[in-house]
């Protein structure tokens, strides 16, 4: 069990043979009762949480995004958000969640841009369990 974890690290691998975070949100969290399946036993478990790194969303905004529409893209980051969603909701001590990208932002479309954008906005409306957590969207 991680009852005592305080730093999270997730690097988004583009392998398509390797699961996407994505996945892993939809095969583990529980969005009845944002509890980890597994972790039933232990509510608290990100009661000592402080510090999430998600690493290159490239995969999902990336160049081959720009054939979709940002609805498309979107609904291809329901999960990942959904994930998002649960840490800052079961993290009362989390003071920083990091989400950065794969890119520099000088080689980033205006797509991607304006699904960052969205992306954000829904990100920082998002209630908290941590008065002091700050959400960051960066590039590489």
């Amino acid at each position: 069990s991680f009852t005592k974890l305080e730093y999270l690290a997730i690097d988004v691998c583009e392998n398509r043979r390797i699961r996407f975070l994505g996945d892993i949100a939809e095969e583990y969290v529980d969005e009845t009762t944002y509890v980890m399946p597994t972790e039933r036993s232990s509510p608290n478990m990100l009661q000592h949480l402080k510090t999430v790194s998600i690493c290159g969303l490239r995969g999902t905004l990336g160049a081959e995004a720009e054939n979709e529409t940002v609805q498309q893209i979107h609904e291809k980051c329901h999960n990942v958000f959904k994930f998002i969603q649960f840490l800052l909701e079961n993290s009362p001590v989390l003071e920083r969640l990091t989400i950065s990208c794969s890119e520099n932002a000088s080689k980033l479309t205006n797509k991607t841009f304006e699904v960052l954008f969205t992306l954000s906005s829904s990100l920082f409306a998002l209630p908290r369990a941590s008065p002091n957590a700050l959400v960051i969207i960066q590039d590489k």
